[in-house]
């Protein structure tokens, strides 16, 4: 049992050590850089989660605000084309065309007409003269022959409703879209046109309503891409083409309603634009928001948050090296008391405690693996009389020099040398046997002798030692005392029998003597 103590608690010191060591080395930097990708990981997830939901919000603020827009003007291009189907069909009905020109005005055109933005309602007749006018019972005298929609009418008997470009009306010197429809004779041939007009400023004043960025935009545009009318207003724009309008129609060809991000070629402004149809007219509404403006606050916190992640990191680095030199300075701590706890001061080799530790350990492998476990116990000759005829530190000196000699005599890795106390020296061979032993005891003898140091009380004139070899095949029941006291017992033969000798207990006699 005190065996198996004693091998839990070197297991337990070494694997302290170790584990120092090992936490030590960059192993813990890269656990450390791990750590930290783990968490610019989950920031980084937080800061992509955040700005999806930004820009799904700024989807749909341009969605609804599209939309609104996309409704209203529907709604009252619809209330005006309303007035302009009233007065086709009165206009074809013989019985009202005939009527007296004062009735007629009054049945043809209501009150939808004279709605504030909205321009007069001419009716032209197949030549294109006006010939009934909202604005008074005398038409006025005019030829729109050359205009557009007249064109359009005269050549396509399906036109329906027609809206035209964005022109200048004459009548109210304000910016103007026409909307007309066709007048049909009962054999459905071209009777001429009805053409009503909008003033632009009911959509200027319409985007002026909602609320925009500073560098937000609302657009009107003509199927055509012709812009008809702009926030912010510029009314060199209008009527005018602008360069992003193809990539708008390029995309308005695959669906009526739709987003993109650009940049403006009047501002150079990124944005983010929304697009949808005006009902089934040949009208493009599209709102335009600012990706500066709508990221900017998203990116003003992933700045704060990569800056205190960055700290943090920072930190995290500082203290992980901090940590590392402090766990190797205290591996380095460890090792060296461990080095003095187990190691002779004046030889280096292993101490009295160390060896009887490793002693045990062998002991039980050796028994676990049914293998033969030697043990050498060496003594220096008349070493006394040397300390006092040449004093203690010629002395240690000498016990140095026969300690690198026992050490380097002892090839095998497992092998393990100790002091055992004053000049007595003890080796451990495992998996060695008898004659094995015996044989490395002798070249330990040898070597030490060709040191020739000279000890002048010896009867050898040199410096020699005495070796006393056990083996054994350990057994349960035994203990590894007894492999000690039975070298310790061949020694005593070897120094009996006149030292510088090698004692083998299980021979029984000295393997060989000096000469």
């Amino acid at each position: 049992m005190t065996t198996e103590i004693a091998l839990f608690r070197r297991k337990t010191g070494t694997t302290i050590l170790a584990w120092a060591r090992w936490l030590s080395s960059a192993r813990l930097m890269v656990l450390t850089v791990v750590y930290l990708l783990a968490i610019c990981g989950i920031f980084a997830a937080v800061l992509l989660g955040e700005y999806q939901d930004v820009w799904a919000q700024a989807l749909r603020q341009g969605g609804n605000l599209s939309a609104a827009l996309r409704q209203d003007i529907a709604r009252n291009v619809e209330l005006y084309d309303l007035s302009l189907q009233a007065v086709v069909d009165g206009w074809e009905n013989p019985k009202v065309r005939n009527q007296d020109p004062e009735l007629r005005q009054m049945i043809l055109f209501d009150r939808a007409a004279t709605a504030p933005h909205l321009g007069a309602i001419l009716v032209l007749d197949a030549q294109g003269k006006v010939v009934a006018d909202s604005a008074g019972i005398a038409p006025r005298q005019a030829d729109l022959a050359g205009q557009d929609y007249f064109k359009i009418h005269a050549a396509d008997a399906h036109a329906g409703l027609f809206i035209s470009k964005p022109f200048i009306a004459r009548s109210v010197d304000q910016w103007s879209i026409g909307l007309s429809r066709r007048l049909n004779r009962p054999d459905g041939s071209f009777d001429g046109v009805v053409v009503g007009t909008i003033e632009l400023g009911y959509l200027k004043n319409l985007f002026d309503r909602f609320a925009l960025g500073p560098n937000d935009s609302i657009t009107l545009l003509h199927e055509d891409g012709a812009v008809v009318m702009r926030r912010p207003y510029d009314s060199s724009f209008i009527g005018h083409h602008l360069p992003s309008s193809a990539r708008i129609f390029g995309d308005f060809k695959t669906q009526a309603t739709g987003h993109f991000i650009h940049k403006s070629p009047v501002d150079a402004v990124e944005r983010l634009f929304v697009y949808g149809q005006v009902g089934h007219l040949p009208l493009l509404q599209i709102v335009g928001i600012s990706t500066d403006d709508v990221f900017a606050p998203w990116l003003r916190k992933a700045l704060m948050t990569a800056g205190a992640v960055f700290v943090l990191c920072a930190a995290v680095i500082a203290l992980t090296l901090l940590l590392g030199v402090q766990l190797r300075a205290r591996a380095a701590v460890e090792e060296h008391l461990t080095r003095l706890a187990e190691r002779d001061p004046l030889t280096s080799l292993f101490n009295r405690r160390r060896f009887d530790e490793m002693m045990e350990v062998e002991w039980l492998r050796a028994l676990r693996g049914r293998s033969c476990l030697s043990v050498l116990m060496l003594d220096v000759d008349c070493f006394k009389l040397y300390n006092d005829r040449y004093g203690h530190p010629v002395g240690d000196t000498a016990l140095r020099a026969v300690a690198s000699c026992i050490q380097a005599s002892v090839q095998r890795g497992t092998d393990v040398v100790g002091r055992y106390g004053g000049e007595e020296f003890a080796i451990l061979l495992p998996a060695s046997s008898a004659e094995g032993a015996a044989g490395i005891a002798e070249r330990i003898r040898l070597e030490i002798v060709r040191l020739a140091i000279a000890h002048a009380g010896s009867p050898h004139g040199v410096i020699t030692a005495s070796i006393g070899v056990t083996s054994i095949y350990p057994v349960f029941g035994d203990q590894p005392t007894a492999l000690i006291r039975q070298a310790d017992a061949a020694l005593y033969k070897a120094k009996g029998g006149g030292r510088n000798r090698v004692v083998c207990s299980t021979m029984g006699e000295a393997i060989r003597a000096a000469a």
